[in-house]
């Protein structure tokens, strides 16, 4: 115990490293979906989310070139994924985007390379906003099923998501949050180092309470499946956004301590943020609960 105090001291979270695990009931035996962490382990993951490099993923870049091997190959996955989409020849791509950690100085090993395609409409009579709306979000359903991680980028895992034009504010350029044009081939916004506005220690309280409630949720879940109200998993789900929202609304932004310790809750033994998703819909279609024991 003293090593590990002594270990986690720099970091920032003396006095709150212990051997402890997860809040797991008694009655509920190690399974799949619990998380079980101690809070040395968490404060490891604490300390590697919150610690930035200074260049860009070379496993993506040259410097501040994205390089050409990686801009084809997108450039043909967004083509023939948008072909599937078959709306005819009045809806056409405006451009082709890389959002998120890989363009910015915020990425780790996990962090996946987040494409963006906007489209446009010019026969809305044909096909109102609100139609293509619902299509690309569905048809951003079946895309995300479909890549499941199976598309990787010198390891680096490629997602794709369609939006309709105009975009919303969320999807336009801000000062120093880095937007790359993957399809122009040049930067919209060069990413600047951010102010790093996170507590280390609130991040490890927060973790382990988001853990703790996720576990106990599982838990009762596996208790009585045929019983269980699958809405608890979305109201789980909603305030871990809320949450996460907070830290990036109050200007905060990606360095703070509500999205940083979001982002680690992805990198535990079990992906909550996920998780608390797939979990859902075996509640809502599956009602076979959760193998606990």
């Amino acid at each position: 115990m003293k090593f590990l105090r002594l270990l986690f001291a720099a970091a920032g979270l003396a006095g709150l490293v212990s051997a402890a695990g997860a809040d797991v009931p008694a009655t509920c035996h190690d399974g799949p979906w619990l998380v079980r962490e101690t809070d040395a382990q968490l404060a490891e993951r604490v300390t590697a989310i919150s610690t930035f490099p200074a260049v860009l993923d070379t496993r993506l870049w040259n410097g501040m070139a994205l390089k050409p091997e990686i801009r084809e190959k997108t450039l043909a996955i967004v083509n023939k994924l948008f072909k599937g989409l078959q709306l005819g020849p009045a809806v056409t791509i405006t451009s082709v985007e890389l959002f998120g950690s890989n363009a910015s100085y915020e990425y780790d090993a996990a962090s996946d390379f987040g494409v963006h395609v906007f489209v446009s409409n010019a026969d809305e009579k044909a096909l109102s906003p609100e139609a293509l709306a619902n299509l690309l979000r569905i048809y951003n359903g079946y895309v995300e099923l479909w890549q499941e991680g199976k598309i990787l980028f010198n390891g680096v895992v490629l997602e794709v998501v369609f939006h309709a034009e105009p975009r919303r504010a969320a999807y336009k350029p801000r000062p120093g949050i880095g937007l790359y044009s993957i399809s122009r081939n040049e930067w919209i916004e060069k990413p600047m180092a951010q102010e790093s506005r996170f507590d280390r220690k609130q991040m490890l309280a927060d973790a382990r309470r988001w853990v703790d409630r996720w576990n106990a949720l599982v838990c009762d879940y596996a208790a009585s499946p045929l019983t269980f109200d699958c809405a608890r998993f979305d109201a789980l789900d909603a305030e871990m956004r809320d949450y996460r929202r907070a830290g990036l609304d109050t200007g905060r932004g990606g360095r703070s301590t509500q999205n940083l310790t979001y982002r680690m809750l992805r990198r535990l033994s079990v992906n909550i943020p996920d998780g608390v998703d797939n979990i859902e819909e075996v509640c809502h279609f599956g009602q076979h609960g959760v193998n606990t024991r």
